[in-house]
C-alpha cells in the first residue's frame, strides 16, 4: 500500500470516526465531562481561581496559548504511558466496522487479482457452476 493510500485510508477513516461521535452526541458528552476536568487542573496548575475575562487581550492569548500547550503535552505523556502499559490488550481489542473491513479486503484483492469486485464475483459464479456441474 503506498504512502497516499494509506493517507486516504486514514482521512477517510477519521472522516467516519467525526461523523459518528458528532451523529451520537459522544462529542458533546466528552466536552461536557472535559470542562471541569479542564478548570480544575487552570486551577492547580496556572494558579488561576479569578476569572480570565478580567485579563486583557494579549494577556489572555498568551494564557490560552500556555494552556493549550500544558493540556497537549500532558495528554500525550498520558497516551503514551497507557499504550505502553496496554500494548498487548490494545493491540488485541483493535477492531474496524465490518464495512470498512470488506472495502479494505475488496480494495487488498482488487488490487493484487487486477479484477474489480464485480468480474470477481462473476469468475467465482462461473467457477461454482462449473465445478457443480462436473460428475
Amino acid at each position: 500500500m503506498s504512502h497516499q493510500e494509506s493517507q486516504e485510508r486514514y482521512e477517510e477513516r477519521k472522516k467516519e470516526f467525526l461523523y459518528e461521535i458528532n451523529q451520537t452526541g459522544k462529542y458533546h458528552i466528552l466536552k461536557e465531562k472535559m470542562k471541569k476536568t479542564v478548570v480544575r487542573i487552570v486551577r492547580e496548575h496556572f494558579g488561576k481561581s479569578e476569572a480570565i475575562k478580567g485579563l486583557k487581550k494579549d494577556e489572555r492569548d498568551h494564557f490560552y496559548s500556555d494552556l493549550y500547550v500544558f493540556l497537549v503535552s500532558e495528554m500525550r505523556r498520558t497516551v503514551g504511558e497507557m499504550v505502553q502499559c496496554e500494548k498487548e490488550e490494545l493491540h488485541e481489542n483493535v477492531t474496524i466496522p465490518a464495512k470498512l473491513a470488506e472495502r479494505e479486503r475488496d480494495h487488498l484483492i482488487e488490487k493484487q487479482t487486477g479484477e474489480s469486485t464485480l468480474e470477481r464475483k462473476k469468475r467465482l459464479a462461473y467457477e461454482d457452476e462449473f465445478l457443480n456441474n462436473k460428475p
